[in-house]
């Protein structure tokens, strides 16, 4: 039965996470529609804006009781609706001037979520109340029901009194217990979390220093002492007593072989044994003697173990759980005789952090760190499972995330964290490969960063920095073929980004040396264009980052940034290559700082320039007439989930919306181009 802790829990009704689609009848080929958000997008707000048009002839919109507005009889409506936690069917009426609807109503599905995960770092489970606890992007603690993956905010910035935690890395709950133990890696020590409340305390310790860097943290439910390894070696503490003593010192074999460098721990209670794992190696510790053997040199059976990050132990049949990240293998291992055995393996772009085993259900509970996910590996079964997920949309997830290109209705993005390119469903969310990893013949990819398409061939471009190429991309086979390699004339050393001209040619931004270079496709021929330091006006000021036509003006506009210059937008002249600046933080414009400006996207029915920034993780709209730079969506502006390190940028006019990508969270964000509100369109 739940105890106290439990009571903690959010009583969140369980709903499947759908994908970005199924709104009903208002799709964007009826009279009626919503633009944004796209059906099924997911959101943490109370509230969202939602934007919606009609043919005409429409006197009332309702959605979900709420009366729309509107400045032109309908034609465009707003209306902003509340959200309850779990799926809202905002059902969609369109009525006349008699207050009869003009066709059916229609239904348009937000998700909305009490919290978005962003970047797990450790996991632990405390069966004794059916509770797991996550810490989640080395500053926030959460508990989750082990049945139904409900999560609830616990400590961290919004919840608790007390120190914050700097970089919390590892998380140990008391079994049974009203305290949950976190070891920061900032501080190099420990929090005790009262779970009630949320409170912190930073234990002082008396005794031996952990050391210099700090790795891992277990409670051992037997001497009721806190483990904790380092790159010193491994240290019992008390947490009552508030004192720390090294049990084995890294280099000191006395007491069994050499540690190396320690990862990972995980207590058998019912052997009374300690695990520790390195990269490639499992030991067996006492505790109060420090005493340690290695079973590594014992393992056999299938498998070899490369990279372990994680441990956990199941009692009852006295067996070993490891997790190798660079494999994306689960293990399990027989200490008895070192016997191992494959599991699972996770899909590509998969990267855990810890794990932990659950013996109430019988099921090692993985946790991903760049996927936000907790996943569930059914021992019996051999199922695997999310069960805390807030993913959306299908195929493989993304890794780092760079440019993404809106053409024909059709999504491209730059993955290059996963070294591929993706072609994303608008309605869906799902997320194909095009090339990379295992599509597609030719060169594997050792960077990609722009992409320029020609879609009536079915072809792309890509900007591969690193390769030092241009690669041709056949869109149906994900063939790749680099052709930079066939190319006379001067080089080019570091290719970012792309635009294809309307005579076919390509405009590539080339980081080394700075500006900009013609690729003609038929010769193939590289040409200097507008480069820095050849006297066509204002310079580039280093750190060039994207590329953007502005077709209406004949011209290219490119983003840079200098740490001693600032952020700048120049306009480069497609006819002469001739430079200017549109904006930049000393002389052209005025309003908000453009820090690292990276992304950029043009909307040219109100000649305003989108220009994502980086480090401020805020999108700007740029009046290309004045110059003047004001927040879109960002901390403050518009609602939704806040767009972390935001690099690619795209306009979707169709949508109503901007793409933008949170780089490090590894989603696609849409963003209202009325309201600047935010929701996640695949993840």
């Amino acid at each position: 039965m739940k105890t106290k802790l439990a009571t903690i829990l959010l009583a969140l009704s369980t709903v499947p996470s759908p994908g970005c689609g199924g709104g009903g009848g208002g799709d964007a080929t009826s009279p009626s529609h919503v633009v944004f958000p796209t059906s099924g997008a997911m959101t943490d707000a109370p509230s969202i804006t939602v934007s919606g048009r009609t043919a005409g002839g429409a006197a009332r919109v309702v959605v979900e009781n709420m009366a729309a507005v509107s400045t032109d009889g309908y034609v465009t409506w707003t209306a902003t609706v509340p959200l309850g936690v779990g799926t809202n069917r905002l059902l969609v009426e369109v009525l006349d001037a008699d207050g009869a609807p003009l066709h059916d109503p229609f239904e348009h599905v937000i998700v909305r979520r009490s919290h978005l995960l962003q970047r797990l770092d450790s996991i632990a489970v405390d069966t004794n109340r059916d509770v797991g606890w996550l810490l989640e992007d080395q500053e926030s603690l959460y508990a989750f029901d082990l049945t139904t993956g409900d999560l609830q905010y616990v400590s961290g910035d919004q919840r608790g009194s007390g120190p914050p935690f700097p970089r919390a890395i590892q998380v140990a709950p008391e079994p049974g217990g009203s305290v949950v133990y976190v070891l920061d890696a900032a501080t190099k020590g420990l929090f005790a979390v009262d779970v009630d409340t949320g409170d912190r305390t930073q234990l002082v310790l008396t005794g031996d220093s952990l050391g210099e860097s700090v790795r891992a943290l277990v409670f051992d439910p037997v001497t009721e002492l806190l483990l904790v390894v380092s790159n010193r070696g491994a240290y019992a503490v008390d947490p009552i007593a508030l004192t720390s003593k090294q049990i084995i010192a890294d280099g000191d074999t006395s007491k069994g072989p050499a540690l190396g460098s320690m990862q990972a721990l995980a207590v058998d209670a019912e052997a009374l044994d300690v695990y520790v794992v390195s990269e490639t190696e499992v030991q067996r510790i006492d505790p109060v003697t420090g005493a340690h053997e290695s079973f590594t040199s014992a393992f056999k059976g299938t498998g070899q173990i490369v990279e372990l990050l994680g441990v956990t132990v199941d009692s009852k049949r006295g067996l070993l759980y490891v997790f190798d990240n660079f494999q994306r293998l689960l293990y399990e291992i027989d200490p008895t005789d070192g016997s191992l055995k494959i599991l699972t393996q996770l899909a590509d772009g998969a990267s855990a952090t810890r794990i932990a085993y659950d013996d109430v259900n019988d099921r090692v509970l993985i946790c991903e760190h760049d996927t936000d996910t907790v996943l569930a590996y059914d021992i019996q079964s051999t199922q695997l499972v999310n069960l805390v997920s807030h993913r959306l949309g299908s195929g493989r997830a993304f890794g780092l995330l760079g440019e993404i290109v809106v053409e024909d209705g059709r999504w491209f993005a730059a993955d290059f964290g996963n070294y591929s390119v993706v072609e994303i469903d608008p309605n869906t969310g799902n997320r194909s490969l095009i090339t990379g990893g295992t599509r597609g013949l030719g060169d594997p990819f050792d960077a990609v960063d722009g992409i320029a398409l020609d879609l009536p061939r079915n072809r792309a471009f890509v900007c591969a920095s690193s390769d030092e190429a241009i690669v041709d991309v056949d869109l149906a086979t994900g063939d790749r073929t680099k052709i930079v390699e066939a190319v006379p004339g001067p080089g080019f050393d570091y290719p970012l980004d792309a635009v294809r001209l309307s005579d076919g040619r390509l405009l590539f931004l080339n980081g080394s040396p700075d500006g900009l270079f013609l690729l003609d496709l038929d010769g193939p021929m590289v040409i200097p264009f507008s480069v820095d330091g050849d006297g066509n006006g204002a310079p580039f000021i280093g750190n060039p980052w994207s590329i953007h036509l502005d077709e209406a003006n004949d011209r290219a506009l490119v983003s840079m940034w200098s740490s001693s210059e600032g952020g700048r937008i120049l306009a480069v002249d497609l006819a002469t290559g001739v430079r200017t600046i549109v904006a930049d933080d000393k002389t052209v414009g005025s309003g908000e700082e453009l820090l690292d400006p990276t992304g950029m996207a043009l909307d040219t029915e109100t000649k305003v320039l989108y220009v994502a920034l980086g480090n401020a993780s805020r999108i700007l709209a740029i009046d290309l007439t004045t110059g003047v730079r004001t927040v879109h969506t960002g901390a403050g502006a518009g609602t939704g989930p806040l767009i972390s390190f935001p690099r690619g940028l795209a306009l979707d006019r169709d949508g109503g919306q901007l793409l933008a990508f949170n780089h490090f969270d590894h989603m696609l964000i849409g963003v209202s181009l009325a309201t600047g509100d935010r929701v996640i369109l695949s993840k």
